[in-house]
């Protein structure tokens, strides 16, 4: 989104911002992506915090995304803050390189971070298949699935999803996602489901999460995070 000027003020996303030696000193930016207001210093070519936009109690945030490109994971390490207790997940157009592969979902702690690999998920997922078949999944062992046996045929169109993060700092509750999905399997079906996940390890907060396939890589997409403004 190209950035638009009223005088000395602009606005736009993070990458319109313009180098702080080409717009006025003092100039501010509203940045949409950050959600700050910066101001330019036009002898030092930079940009500081001016000021923090205010947000609607319920509006959303947008705090970090990765595009997929053969991608052995997608790993989300900077978006967990005090600032928020409630972030919407959105996968966009996800595909697997393998054929029948699964799209798990991985919590991970500390700075490192060290992902959970272990028996600490329960997961299920609810819906219906275009060829009028019940799809019922869950587990209680190994990763929690948030697409299971997705087919690699472009034909078909890819997976999404959206699901809602909660608990994730907590040090006395589960961590759980929630939410619902379309893709298709490799019967091929098309795969309409509500879901839940569930970690459930509760003394220890959650730092980042990571996206992996059962086999081989994604291809291809987007997930995007997005906190919800509490004030």
């Amino acid at each position: 989104m190209a950035a638009t000027v009223a005088g000395t003020h602009l606005s736009g996303d993070h990458a319109s911002r313009p180098a702080g030696n080409t717009v006025p000193d003092g100039s501010l930016y509203s940045c949409t992506t950050h959600s700050l207001i910066y101001v330019s210093n036009y002898a030092g070519n930079s940009w500081s915090t001016w000021a923090t936009l205010s947000a609607t109690a319920g509006a959303l945030v947008f705090l970090e995304a990765h595009t997929a490109s053969s991608s052995a994971q997608l790993d989300f390490t900077s978006f967990i803050s005090s600032t928020y207790d409630d972030y919407l997940i959105e996968g966009v157009d996800l595909a697997p390189a393998t054929n029948a592969a699964s799209m798990y979902l991985e919590i991970g702690t500390g700075g490192g971070p060290t992902y959970d690999t272990g028996n600490n998920y329960e997961w299920s997922s609810l819906g219906q298949s275009s060829d009028g078949v019940s799809r019922v999944d869950s587990g209680s062992t190994g990763l929690a699935k948030v697409f299971n046996g997705m087919s690699n045929n472009g034909g078909y169109g890819h997976g999404s999803f959206k699901m809602q993060a909660t608990n994730l700092q907590s040090t006395a509750h589960r961590k759980v996602f929630q939410g619902t999905k379309q893709y298709v399997d490799s019967a091929p079906a098309n795969i309409f489901a509500v879901f839940g996940i569930s970690w459930s390890t509760t003394a220890t907060a959650a730092t980042a999460l990571r996206f992996i396939m059962s086999s081989g890589n994604i291809a291809s997409g987007t997930i995007r995070i997005y906190g919800v403004a509490k004030t």
